[in-house]
């Protein structure tokens, strides 16, 4: 009796304990928030009156945060999180991940990295929305509690492990913990003693819970004054899924020299690329490299080189000299791509195509330059084929017709959901659908598996259009019916192709396209590259600009949306004003304000509010750019 009093009353104790931690966050964030509603009045200026608005709502965001928190602690703690594992890629996952926190690592000055060691398969099946909040609330820590040297994640596959394991370890090079400490960390509201930085405490606790869901382990090593590894272990589904890029994207059939003295590195970055379809040939050192390039040139013997990644820091001769020496020594030109410390004062003395500051992820390698394709010489002659296009943007709908009238295709058919489409089909035939995936109510995927129950894939291809053309969704696309997969932005020439596979049609068309001209390709600054939408449209600039226009119109429309999406945390409206917002910003070559909204995407798509509020303000500055950028290009100059 004695002992279940007892009991009882220690219960008692933790949860008003609970209740007082919480209590007091909350008060504290209220207090913030109305303090900065009260402030708000007409004695002062629109600017400090919309300072303190955003000040009221980042409070409201954090306060909605907590309660998630706290929401998530109970349901842990009663046992009754359900847990829903999905089919991950293991690279793309990765680029998510790291890209939330390159910001702040530059910003402070850390070196952000990562390994994956070439037992982790490419596709994995894990519950991600618990592994996130795992490795992203110890990526977070780590930074927070380092001031200078590097934070990074490296993954590996246990070894004699009776069931598949995944070893993820988070490492900084920090304050570390206390081996007093060490062990109350994981415990709800407990903080080591010298690195408490207010919040409720839940943070550890809830990784903790999380990793047990899973079926795992989160345990720490640490040393004061050295750093900390936090370790979690966890069981996974391999997939054996191919989840290389389809055909069409463009590093299929590539190869690229990497050049890089650190062959951690150097091996991870070539997965990727293999990943991505390409052929790797890797150096050590730019002397090896002109050595290599300059054999093929004699003998043309191996595969052609078509683009090169050389790290700036190579010991002996640095990559901006590699690359002016391959300039000047007789080589074939070809795309060439920096990698930078973003901790180290660089500045290169050759115009690189492209810089990556390390550590290179999926989202990097998808904005080089080998991913602008060229325009074809030519477009076929005009067809009598019937094509149908199912997408729900009307700037797509419009750039796709203007493609269309180039490739000299004027017979198609637009509906702008599943639904008409399926209504279309009842009374119209039509040789080639193409159907974007992302719309409201019937998707793209629901609608191609309900004309799959009338029409073969012989005898109707689908071809999917969409922003999201990475690892597991394309064999996901497949496998619902569709022919093929078109990736958003694509170029002209690529539209062509697939046109040319389903239709036949001829190899050797009379009409010339508009060829990109490079004094309208320049831009004023890195923010556009003018030239690679100019290659999307076949040079036709009139026809960009007539989107363009609508575009810049309909966008303030579109933030408004976003945020009202944030402000009611509708993670679906925000990650589709986030898709939309981030295809139309690579279609008009915006590429960094794109990479953000990507970011924003993948965010309200896990339904994370906090990376959803942090990427949604990390997107101010680089859209306002690319604004301004755009705008120049529909205003006349004086």
């Amino acid at each position: 009796m004695n002992s279940t009093s007892e009991h009882a009353r220690r219960e008692t104790a933790d949860n008003m304990g609970m209740l007082a931690h919480v209590s007091h966050e909350m008060r504290n964030i209220l207090n913030g928030l109305l303090g900065y509603l009260d402030l708000i009045n007409g004695d002062l200026s629109q600017n400090e009156n919309e300072r303190h608005l955003d000040k009221a709502r980042q409070s409201g965001h954090y306060l909605q945060y907590l309660i998630n928190q706290t929401l998530d602690f109970a349901k842990l703690a009663a046992g009754e999180y359900r847990t829903q594992p999905q089919d991950i890629a293991v690279p793309e996952w990765l680029s998510d991940t790291l890209d939330v926190f390159r910001a702040n690592a530059q910003q402070k000055r850390l070196r952000l990295q990562y390994t994956l060691d070439d037992t982790v398969p490419d596709c994995i099946n894990i519950d991600v929305k618990a592994l996130n909040h795992i490795i992203r609330n110890l990526l977070s820590n780590a930074l927070k509690f380092t001031s200078r040297g590097s934070v990074s994640l490296h993954i590996s596959v246990a070894e004699n492990a009776s069931i598949p394991m995944l070893i993820f370890r988070v490492k900084d090079t920090g304050i570390g913990i206390d081996p007093a400490d060490q062990g109350r960390i994981f415990q709800p509201f407990q903080q080591a003693q010298h690195t408490q930085q207010g919040g409720t405490g839940l943070g550890l606790s809830l990784c903790s819970g999380f990793a047990e869901a899973l079926g795992g382990t989160l345990s720490v090593e640490s040393v004061v004054g050295e750093g900390s590894s936090f370790i979690l272990t966890v069981p996974f589904i391999p997939n054996k899924t191919d989840t290389g890029m389809a055909a069409d994207f463009v590093m299929q059939t590539q190869t690229a020299m990497i050049v890089l003295a650190d062959t951690t590195q150097s091996t991870t970055l070539a997965r990727l690329l293999r990943w991505l379809g390409a052929n790797v040939v890797a150096c050590s050192s730019a002397p090896e490299a002109l050595f290599h390039l300059r054999q093929q040139t004699i003998n043309s013997n191996g595969p052609a080189i078509t683009l090169l990644i050389a790290d700036a820091q190579l010991p002996g001769m640095s990559g901006d000299r590699l690359f002016n020496e391959v300039a000047h020594s007789g080589i074939k030109p070809l795309p060439f791509c920096l990698l930078l410390d973003p901790t180290e004062e660089h500045r290169a003395s050759c115009v690189a195509d492209a810089i990556v500051h390390s550590p290179v992820t999926l989202s990097d390698l998808l904005s080089l330059p080998l991913m602008k394709a060229k325009p074809p010489k030519h477009a076929p002659e005009t067809t009598n084929a019937r094509i149908l296009l199912v997408e729900d943007t009307p700037l797509n709908q419009e750039l796709f017709l203007g493609q269309m009238q180039l490739l000299g295709q004027p017979l198609v058919v637009i509906t702008s959901s599943g639904q008409e489409a399926l209504d279309r089909l009842t009374h119209e035939t039509f040789d080639i659908i193409f159907m974007d995936i992302m719309m409201p109510g019937m998707d793209g995927v629901q609608t191609t598996e309900h004309i799959r129950r009338q029409y073969s894939a012989e005898a109707l291809p689908i071809v999917a259009i969409t922003a999201n053309l990475v690892g597991s969704d394309i064999s996901k696309y497949l496998t619902a019916g569709f022919n093929d997969v078109l990736a958003k932005p694509y170029a002209i020439h690529q539209l062509q192709a697939v046109l040319s596979r389903f239709l036949s049609w001829p190899e050797s068309p009379s009409t010339k396209l508009e060829p990109v001209h490079e004094q309208n390709a320049q831009t004023q600054d890195d923010t556009l590259s003018w030239h690679a939408a100019l290659t999307r449209v076949g040079g036709d600039e009139e026809l960009l600009i007539a989107i363009l226009h609508p575009f810049l119109a309909e966008l303030p429309s579109k933030l408004e949306k976003m945020e009202q999406a944030l402000v009611e945390n509708d993670a679906a409206l925000m990650q589709r004003q986030a898709h939309s917002l981030k295809g139309l910003l690579r279609t008009f070559g915006a590429d960094a304000a794109a990479k953000v909204s990507e970011q924003l995407e993948h965010a309200a798509k896990y339904q994370n509010q906090v990376d959803m509020m942090h990427a949604f303000k990390a997107l101010a500055e680089p859209l306002a750019e690319a604004q301004k950028a755009l705008y120049a290009r529909v205003t006349p100059s004086s």
